[in-house]
């Protein structure tokens, strides 16, 4: 079965033109645009002072005409913030907390941080992580060994796709690639998702399970969020 994945982080809905404007059809606009089958989003508000107390998870879906859930992973602006899944199939959905550093004594911003385990049956289960992991190399650590625990009781098919805030060497992350694959291997490209209007690294990925087939990978050229899309088109 084939599917079009992308991984987007819409900054809560603003834009990266000059008036830094928050509307969320720029990034519905380029959803809808390349059409994915599924979605993992970032850097999502539900119902807080930001999204005018509204859902920008249930926003995008009813206007996609999709299944839209969200995965909460702190309290923010009197509601709440963190990523969500757009499918159009429907899911069933854990959120699985990322701990926080104990210590947190690296000069950055720190934020805490989740992961989305999204079951959705096909012609076969397969299993959509969606995360953003923190600024800090403490917080990415304890997301990737977040993410490699859960791995570890899934059995099918898996796509783990986000805002990883790491470039594709930097060896934090190196453990996710010893049991999934860089969709982003099959390209000489160096998809830069970030910034959106002067990209200039790839902070954005794609893995998924080895025996998942990658026909093609692209990132498209907006500036509807700071980030730019990354988007795969697989096969289970």
């Amino acid at each position: 079965m084939k599917l079009r994945v992308m991984t987007y982080n819409i900054a809560s809905g603003h834009n990266y033109e000059e008036d830094r404007r928050q509307d969320l059809a720029f990034a519905q606009g380029v959803i809808e645009q390349y059409q994915p089958d599924i979605v993992g989003l970032n850097e999502v508000q539900e119902n807080s002072r930001v999204s005018q107390y509204t859902s920008q998870t249930q926003i995008l879906a009813k206007g996609l005409e999709m299944y839209g859930y969200f995965g909460p992973a702190l309290p923010m602006n009197d509601g709440l913030y963190g990523n969500a899944m757009l499918s159009k199939f429907a899911a069933s959905t854990e959120v699985i907390p990322i701990p926080d550093p104990e210590v947190k004594n690296e000069d950055t911003y720190y934020e805490t941080r989740c992961l989305m385990k999204n079951e959705i049956q096909l012609e076969q289960k397969i299993t959509v992580l969606v995360t953003h992991f923190g600024l800090a190399r403490q917080e990415k650590k304890n997301a990737v060994e977040t993410v490699m625990r859960t791995l570890r009781g899934i059995e099918g098919p898996v796509v783990l796709m986000g805002d990883f805030n790491a470039l594709p060497h930097d060896d934090v992350i190196a453990p996710l690639f010893t049991v999934l694959k860089d969709t982003a291997l099959i390209t000489e490209d160096p998809l830069l998702s970030w910034p959106s209007d002067r990209p200039d690294r790839k902070i954005d990925h794609i893995l998924v399970s080895p025996q998942i087939q990658v026909h093609h990978v692209f990132v498209p050229v907006t500036r509807a969020s700071d980030h730019r899309p990354y988007i795969a088109d697989i096969e289970l």
